[in-house]
């Protein structure tokens, strides 16, 4: 017997926060005997033990998770009758790096699933080596130096969730650093005042995890996650619609959510996968929202690939001093990372001499510099000139996604072998910034934010007022005269759609009010475009308003300007509130579209499509 089996591992020395696989080897049939029969006892506080052995759907007992929590040394025994196997642990505390120091530039993919399964009987029933497979296809691109394993949470128990741990264990890579994690998914019943349903969270990918789960409530989410003494989660396509019926849009609960431990949790935004997916266009608007709301969270750009691994051009680039699992968490954790669309950007950004992810002294004068260099070819495994991953214009976006600074490249500035720029931003009201860079195909890199010390504007979730009925009213857009009684209709599946790239949307309320808000929601269409498969057919974001100014009038002919700003919620209704005046006449002024302003060239004309509108009075 005491040649039959053995565990992983006798010693083990690792961080505070690390969590590591440990389990019985034995061949099949031992192992299948012993299923339920192994029985695992910890000496020593440094270490938590995850067991599978119960509360399962289907229970395992020769593995556990060991989650490193306190600096110190356990002892781990698995005991399998009357033969015990000792394990010594050994936790060492937690490196934090130094953000002013030199950094390596790691690229790497957050968000990869082993799969294209999406039943959850299949997915628990399969038996080939799906993780070992995938994670052959990553180690052979030679492009990634980190990546995460990530499949739905709604699929996997908890024997899933530990093969994966074991597959990265057991991984023999070279290249890049591995982690397990899952999809985890936030899904609780909610309906707008029209009578849809709001699918309201979202998907949410989870890393250094002993748990993987599908909650109802942030707050299962949360209390689970943190039995993990490290845990970090990246928001999933956070614009994009659900397969369910409904919005599946992180946008809306964001405002909803932004608890103490929900901030502790969240780390990143996901912007896309670096391709011209339309839904890409608007995932930046949940990464402005997200910093609205005072989470400290860094953009990042992945693959979402399912079954073979497929590199896609997007990577999620952290800045570390060493290449290892412990820096790379350290980054996520501490916003050292950003993303950049074409995985080719290294970017250098300082206000005031202070890194990314540093909360500045207060001062109303803001010097930037912004270093840009190329990766080479040969390491973005990509087949394109270096002019086209240039940079050719860098914007300065502050609160509520507003572009504060353009500066663009001159052809004198863009060198692949590096370039660097200097300019200066005042403000009195910035609580943060970050960068957006363009290339001359129009991908982006979104730098992490830098903080300025100034709190955020509390979050006001009730209504200004009262709706005011539409019946009698009318609208026309002014820029081409059309009837664009479809925003007054009250049905949010119908849509104004218009020939032009601008719009005046004048609505004539037919008497005065005193007003205090207009609100949008984006034509919910989408059910009428369900695929036989169920999925949502997504080309309209481009479509959407970008920016808008809003306007009053008592007259019709002398208006005055109430609000303007960027349009960041797709998910739900959403208000622009201004301070109480007499109207008759309100004007939704369109500046310019999702798609105009995205600098992607097949967009650039994009036309505009608005859904409801409706006007709140002073109750």
């Amino acid at each position: 017997m005491e040649n039959e089996m053995h565990l992983s591992k006798t010693y083990i020395e690792s961080f505070q926060g690390d969590v590591v696989p440990l389990w019985l080897e034995a061949d099949e049939e031992l192992l299948e005997a012993s299923s339920g029969e192994v029985s695992w006892q910890l000496s020593g506080r440094s270490v938590r033990i995850r067991r599978f052995c119960s509360d399962e759907p289907e229970p395992i007992s020769y593995g556990v998770l060991l989650m490193m929590r306190d600096v110190g040394e356990s002892t781990i025994c698995a005991e399998y009758k009357n033969q015990r196997l000792f394990c010594t642990v050994v936790v060492r505390e937690k490196r934090t790096a130094d953000p002013h120091r030199n950094m390596k530039y790691l690229l790497g993919d957050l968000h990869i699933h082993t799969t294209n399964e999406h039943d959850s009987a299949r997915f628990r029933a399969r038996t080939e080596e799906l993780p070992g497979a995938c994670i052959r296809d990553i180690e052979d691109t030679k492009a990634l130096d980190f990546a995460v394993l990530a499949d739905h949470g709604s699929l996997m128990d908890g024997k899933k969730l530990f093969e994966a741990f074991q597959a990265v264990e057991k991984a023999e890579t070279e290249h890049t650093i591995l982690f397990a994690g899952c999809e985890a998914s936030l899904d609780e019943a909610q309906y707008d005042r029209y009578g849809f349903r709001k699918k309201y969270f979202g998907e949410i990918v989870t890393l250094n995890s002993a748990h993987c789960i599908a909650a109802m409530y942030t707050e299962d989410f949360c209390d689970t996650l943190s039995q993990s003494p490290f845990p970090m989660a990246v928001l999933a396509h956070p614009q994009i619609l659900g397969h369910a019926p409904g919005w599946g849009m992180w946008v809306s609960a964001l405002r909803q959510n932004a608890t103490p431990a929900m901030k502790r949790l969240v780390r990143s935004v996901e912007m896309g996968n670096g391709t011209d997916r339309q839904s890409n266009l608007i995932n930046e608007y949940v990464y402005s929202v997200a910093l609205d709301c005072g989470f400290q969270v860094t953009p990042s750009c992945n693959s979402d690939s399912h079954g073979n691994y497929k590199l896609c051009p997007g990577k999620t680039i952290v800045l570390a001093p060493e290449k290892s699992k412990e820096m790379i968490l350290d980054a996520l954790y501490h916003n050292r990372a950003y993303a950049c669309e074409s995985g080719r950007v290294l970017l250098d950004f300082t206000i005031n001499g202070q890194p990314i992810a540093s909360t500045l002294p207060e001062t109303t004068a803001y010097h930037f510099r912004v270093g840009i260099q190329l990766l080479n070819m040969a390491a973005c495994a990509v087949d394109e000139a270096a002019s086209d991953a240039l940079p050719v214009l860098c914007q300065v976006i502050s609160d509520y996604g507003k572009t504060v600074a353009h500066v663009k490249l001159t052809s004198e500035a863009q060198h692949t072998d590096g370039t660097v720029l200097e300019f200066d931003v005042e403000s009195q009201t910035a609580r943060y910034f970050y960068l957006r860079l363009v290339d001359a195909k129009g991908r982006k890199t979104w730098s992490a934010p830098i903080w300025t010390g100034r709190a955020m504007d509390t979050i006001s979730l009730e209504a200004p007022g009262e709706v005011i009925e539409k019946a009698n009213f009318g609208a026309v857009d002014l820029v081409n005269g059309q009837n664009a009684g479809n925003v007054i209709c009250d049905d949010i599946q119908l849509a104004y759609e218009s020939d032009c790239k601008t719009a005046e949307i004048r609505i004539d309320m037919k008497q005065e009010y005193e007003i205090c808000a207009i609100s949008h929601i984006v034509p919910k269409i989408y059910r009428a475009l369900l695929t036989e498969q169920g999925v949502a057919q997504q080309d309209e974001f481009s479509r959407y308003v970008h920016e808008f100014r809003i306007w009053s009038s008592v007259d019709g002919e002398q208006y005055e300007l109430c609000t303007e700003g960027i349009a960041r919620i797709y998910g739900e209704e959403e208000l622009y509130r201004f301070e109480p005046r007499r109207s008759r006449y309100v004007k939704f002024e369109v500046v310019n579209t999702v798609g105009s302003v995205c600098g992607w060239k097949q967009y650039a004309e994009a036309t505009v499509k608005l859904g409801e509108l409706s006007v709140y009075r002073v109750r």
